[in-house]
């Protein structure tokens, strides 16, 4: 019999994971603290719990897809005394997060006997919605082996890392390259029209030649028209890339790129952009 799954979560990603897990003939049970955001969700493919309380104590499984650390110790923290619910439970934290937060977290759910798989994804709505995610995790091997199944109805590729914080490092790597690349894209972009260029020219160039990426083809219109509906809402880059810093700090590693480039998406930010796809760090590069 399949486990029961309790998802919580249901903002971009979280509806359409949780879908997908539903299709996949899983009983999932969905709850948000907000609850304007089950507009959105399909209540014939799964159902909403009255409370996390409830949500919990009725699952097997519980996933947690949500902004940060901040929205997560809201989470549990709501639970009080009662977070000993979780007992002999998996959680899986599908959230991008610091790997110091990610071992903080394994050790406060290892205390009341819960199963902790650290699993952050790679991929934005339009991979969300096609369960073509990158799921990358790390815990003990043989709960990684028993939730394997679950995660790939929601990925294309479940790549095991080892112990935790390990996939919350890999995620850190991904995301870093993600916005290096966005930045210079938009950074090449931007040199090319005020170079003359006409962008039709630019982006034939570009995208059908040995530099052609997915990513650049799924943002060239959106830097284009300056239509920023977001996929992958810059001030979570902007996060993610300040958990890159520090744990890069922590390692004594170099990231000189991505410190400017944390600079670059702050002033994004300040500029009006932070719920905004992360192609409109263009904006701050445009100038006058």
């Amino acid at each position: 019999m399949k486990p029961k799954i309790g998802f919580v979560g249901m903002g971009t990603m979280g509806i359409p994971m949780s879908h997908n897990i539903a299709k996949a003939e899983y009983e999932v049970t969905v709850y948000n603290r907000s609850e304007d955001k089950y507009e959105r969700v399909n209540k014939d493919l799964v159902a909403i719990a009255p409370s996390l309380r409830k949500l919990v104590g009725a699952n097997d499984i519980i996933i947690t897809m949500l902004t940060g650390p901040e929205a997560i110790e809201d989470t549990f923290g709501s639970l009080g005394k009662e977070l000993l619910l979780l007992t002999d439970k998996t959680v899986i934290e599908m959230s991008t997060i610091s790997p110091s937060y990610s071992l903080f977290l394994r050790d406060k759910l290892n205390n009341v006997g819960a199963r902790y798989i650290d699993a952050p994804v790679s991929g934005s709505l339009p991979q969300a919605e096609a369960g073509e995610l990158v799921v990358m995790v790390s815990g003990y091997e043989d709960t990684f082996d028993e939730v394997t199944p679950l995660l790939k109805t929601m990925g294309k590729e479940v790549v095991y890392c080892g112990e935790v914080p390990k996939a919350s490092s890999m995620k850190l790597a991904v995301n870093l390259l993600l916005g290096i690349m966005m930045e210079g894209f938009a950074e090449s972009y931007n040199f090319a029209l005020k170079s003359g260029l006409r962008a039709e020219d630019y982006f034939e160039v570009i995208l059908n030649g040995g530099l052609a990426a997915p990513l650049f083809k799924g943002k060239a219109d959106k830097i284009k028209n300056a239509e920023y509906e977001h996929q992958f809402a810059l001030k979570h880059l902007t996060k993610d890339l300040k958990f890159a810093i520090d744990h890069a700090y922590d390692t004594g590693t170099d990231a000189f790129a991505t410190a400017l480039n944390l600079q670059l998406y702050r002033k994004a930010m300040e500029m009006g952009f932070a719920d905004d796809d992360m192609a409109a760090v263009i904006e701050v590069l445009k100038g006058n």
